[in-house]
């Protein structure tokens, strides 16, 4: 056996073989006797490619070469296809138009790509795709950046006929529903066609703050009227709608202080609509909704609904009688949960544990639980990732300043061919999520396994703000980001050492965009640190809140207060401000198409510490934006760091 000395452990987890092959799977849709999913494809720059399986787990590709199947819309995207019958409806990346393919039964074979809209290019962007049957239209929600009404992107639910198929249509044939906020997301449409629920925001407001649940009847000629909103009262974020019967409206709140599963009967007609709970437990049954269309439980039949619950980063699958009042966990101790969909005979998700990447299962409704859990689609992860080297997660509760409580995951070194020196405690890299209403999770994280593998221990954070704990643990960083959530970086970082876990002299903090905000606002702050990596972080905080998008542009209203009565408190919480006080090696990485953290922070960050930093160095990627996708970039820039840590790390 040999020792850690001086240098990291050689590892057979390499950054090739962690990204050259890696597939991930989103956006799970039942169709015909099966499921449509998306999968990216490594080989082609990983796109995301539109695939169909059927229950025996044969697959074959929809969307052909060339085609990337992913919204723009807030910057992150979201659902962005839907299915009617043989035609397939979707939103190409490069372009932001609707194409369509049709299942050609006598065939068996789809046709090419028909661009349905003509719309600009990425001027305008659409997502959240609903077909209204009835009426032979497509539903939709557009973001306009043409900004001929003012300078921020306009959001609208639109309609697009589908009755004549001589595409693409212009602007003049789309029909605008509602526009009445600054955000909306998410349409539902009841089943006979005549009811619709959306979801909606305005300013400061994020989708986890306080959003509003709209009902609207459709009159004959498709237009809304009628509309009301539900639980008007209830300050909270409503997410999810789902319909079930024609009146039965389904949807995630954290009103009772978790997210939770109620519904709203519409069919009281009631001056005032208000929801019941229909299962309330001291957990979140969802993530925040930064993205659009996630589906966390699905309704099956008249009395049962599939619903996720995350209770310390552990996921469980429940079945849920909620007119029996009787629940039942069929999945248990995943690390990561999400899409939950069903036909009238299967229910469908995407999971993952701690060994494994997201695979979708498939639980046939007619068959007994079993306790054998195979999945339909499965996606591969390298060989050398067996369990004699994949170091197990382990969720931490601690103390941080004034009593408070924070959490996070601990890794702790692992490798079969290594030891650590008798009395010797590993190098620690503090892990740090973006958002900051982001979550660490305990699936299996290949860049974590990179680490331990080669001797480090991981602490991946949960600070105050964190997801999956519920609204008042999510809110504790409200007014406090850049101070709260440095002191629980500090405190993880004392907790580790004084528990035997971590060494006290090797301590680098990693992370980003939000979290590469915490990792230049704690070098700042403390001299704890050996070293820090941004990646896409925020150094200037005036800078983000005057360039950023539109979905997050007065997000720090909530996190710092309002600009520019609180311009001070911006410049004193900006690392850029700071760093005279930063002595640490840091290293930048950043993507120069990138619309979120624009690249004149890391420009500015590069420039500035610099002239009293001779160890800063900044990584540039040409071809990508906030968060890297390419493969070759993903392996450069993870090769970088690990270079970068051995050249001032050890």
């Amino acid at each position: 056996m040999k020792t850690l000395k001086s240098a990291p452990w050689d590892s057979p987890i390499t950054s090739k073989s962690i990204f050259e092959s890696r597939k991930t799977i989103s956006n799970l849709q039942p169709w015909k006797d099966g499921l449509l999913f998306l999968i990216t494809e490594p080989l082609e720059g990983n796109i995301s490619v539109l695939m169909y399986s059927d229950t025996n787990s044969v697959t074959r590709r929809v969307s052909p070469e060339g085609i990337n199947i992913r919204s723009k819309v807030h910057e992150y995207g979201g659902r962005p296809f839907t299915v009617n019958g043989n035609d397939i409806y979707y939103c190409n990346f490069d372009d932001q138009e609707i194409y369509t393919q049709s299942f050609q039964t006598d065939s068996n074979n789809f046709s090419n790509p028909t661009a349905v809209t003509d719309s600009l290019g990425d001027n305008l962007r659409y997502v959240d795709l609903t077909l209204d049957k009835n009426r032979n239209r497509l539903l939709a929600v557009r973001e306009d950046h043409r900004r001929t009404n003012g300078y921020e992107a306009k959001n609208s639910l639109i309609a697009l006929t589908l009755s004549s198929k001589e595409f693409p249509k212009g602007l003049e044939e789309q029909t605008t529903l509602f526009e009445g906020s600054d955000f909306v997301s998410s349409p539902s449409l009841s089943e006979d066609g005549e009811n619709l629920a959306f979801i909606t925001w305005n300013h400061p407001n994020m989708p986890w703050d306080n959003t509003e649940l709209m009902v609207a009847r459709i009159d004959e000629e498709g237009k809304l009227y009628d509309i009301q909103k539900v639980d008007e009262k209830s300050e909270s974020s409503k997410t999810q709608p789902s319909f079930v019967a024609n009146s039965q409206l389904f949807f995630l709140s954290d009103q009772s202080g978790y997210w939770n599963l109620r519904r709203c009967d519409l069919s009281s007609k009631k001056n005032e609509q208000t929801s019941e709970n229909i299962y309330q437990v001291n957990a979140d049954c969802c993530g925040p909704p930064w993205v659009t269309g996630k589906r966390n439980f699905s309704v099956i039949g008249p009395s049962e609904v599939a619903i996720s619950v995350i209770t310390s980063c552990q996921w469980n699958l429940h079945l849920l009688n909620f007119r029996q009042k009787t629940e039942k966990i069929i999945h248990s101790e995943l690390g990561a949960l999400d899409d939950i969909v069903s036909s009238d005979r299967y229910l469908f998700y995407l999971a993952a544990d701690h060994k494994n990447y997201a695979d979708i299962y498939c639980r046939d409704g007619k068959q007994p639980i079993s306790s054998s859990k195979e999945p339909l689609i499965q996606t591969r992860i390298p060989a050398n990732f067996n369990e004699s080297i994949i170091s197990e997660p382990q969720h931490l509760t601690f103390q941080t300043e004034n009593g408070k409580q924070a959490h996070g995951i601990y890794y702790g070194p692992k490798n079969p061919q290594f030891k650590l020196p008798q009395d010797a405690f590993p190098p620690l890299l503090i892990n740090v999520h973006g958002g900051p209403t982001g979550t660490a999770q305990t699936a299996l994280n290949p860049m974590h396994q990179f680490w331990t593998s080669r001797g480090f221990a991981v602490f991946d954070l949960n600070h105050r703000g964190s997801t999956g704990y519920g609204r008042a643990f999510r809110k504790e960083l409200y007014g406090e980001w850049g101070v709260a959530d440095v002191s629980d970086t500090i405190h993880a970082i004392k907790h580790l050492v004084e528990h035997d876990l971590a060494s006290d002299s090797q301590i680098a903090v990693r992370g980003g965009s939000a979290g590469g905000f915490l990792v230049l606002a704690c070098l700042a702050e403390s001299n704890l640190f050996s070293a820090g990596v941004s990646y896409y972080g925020i150094a200037d905080l005036e800078l983000l809140t005057k360039d950023t998008h539109k979905f997050e542009s007065q997000y720090l209203e909530r996190l710092i207060g309002p600009y520019p009565e609180k311009s001070e408190l911006y410049k004193n919480r900006s690392p850029i401000n700071k760093l005279q006080n930063i002595s640490a090696p840091v290293l930048i990485l950043q993507g120069k198409l990138d619309k979120i953290v624009l690249p004149n922070q890391a420009e500015l960050l590069h420039t500035e510490l610099s002239k009293g930093n001779s160890n800063t160095e900044v990584l540039y990627f040409e071809d990508e934006g906030h968060g890297f996708r390419k493969p070759s970039n993903q392996m450069r820039a993870l090769n970088s760091e690990l270079a970068f840590y051995k050249k001032n790390f050890f």
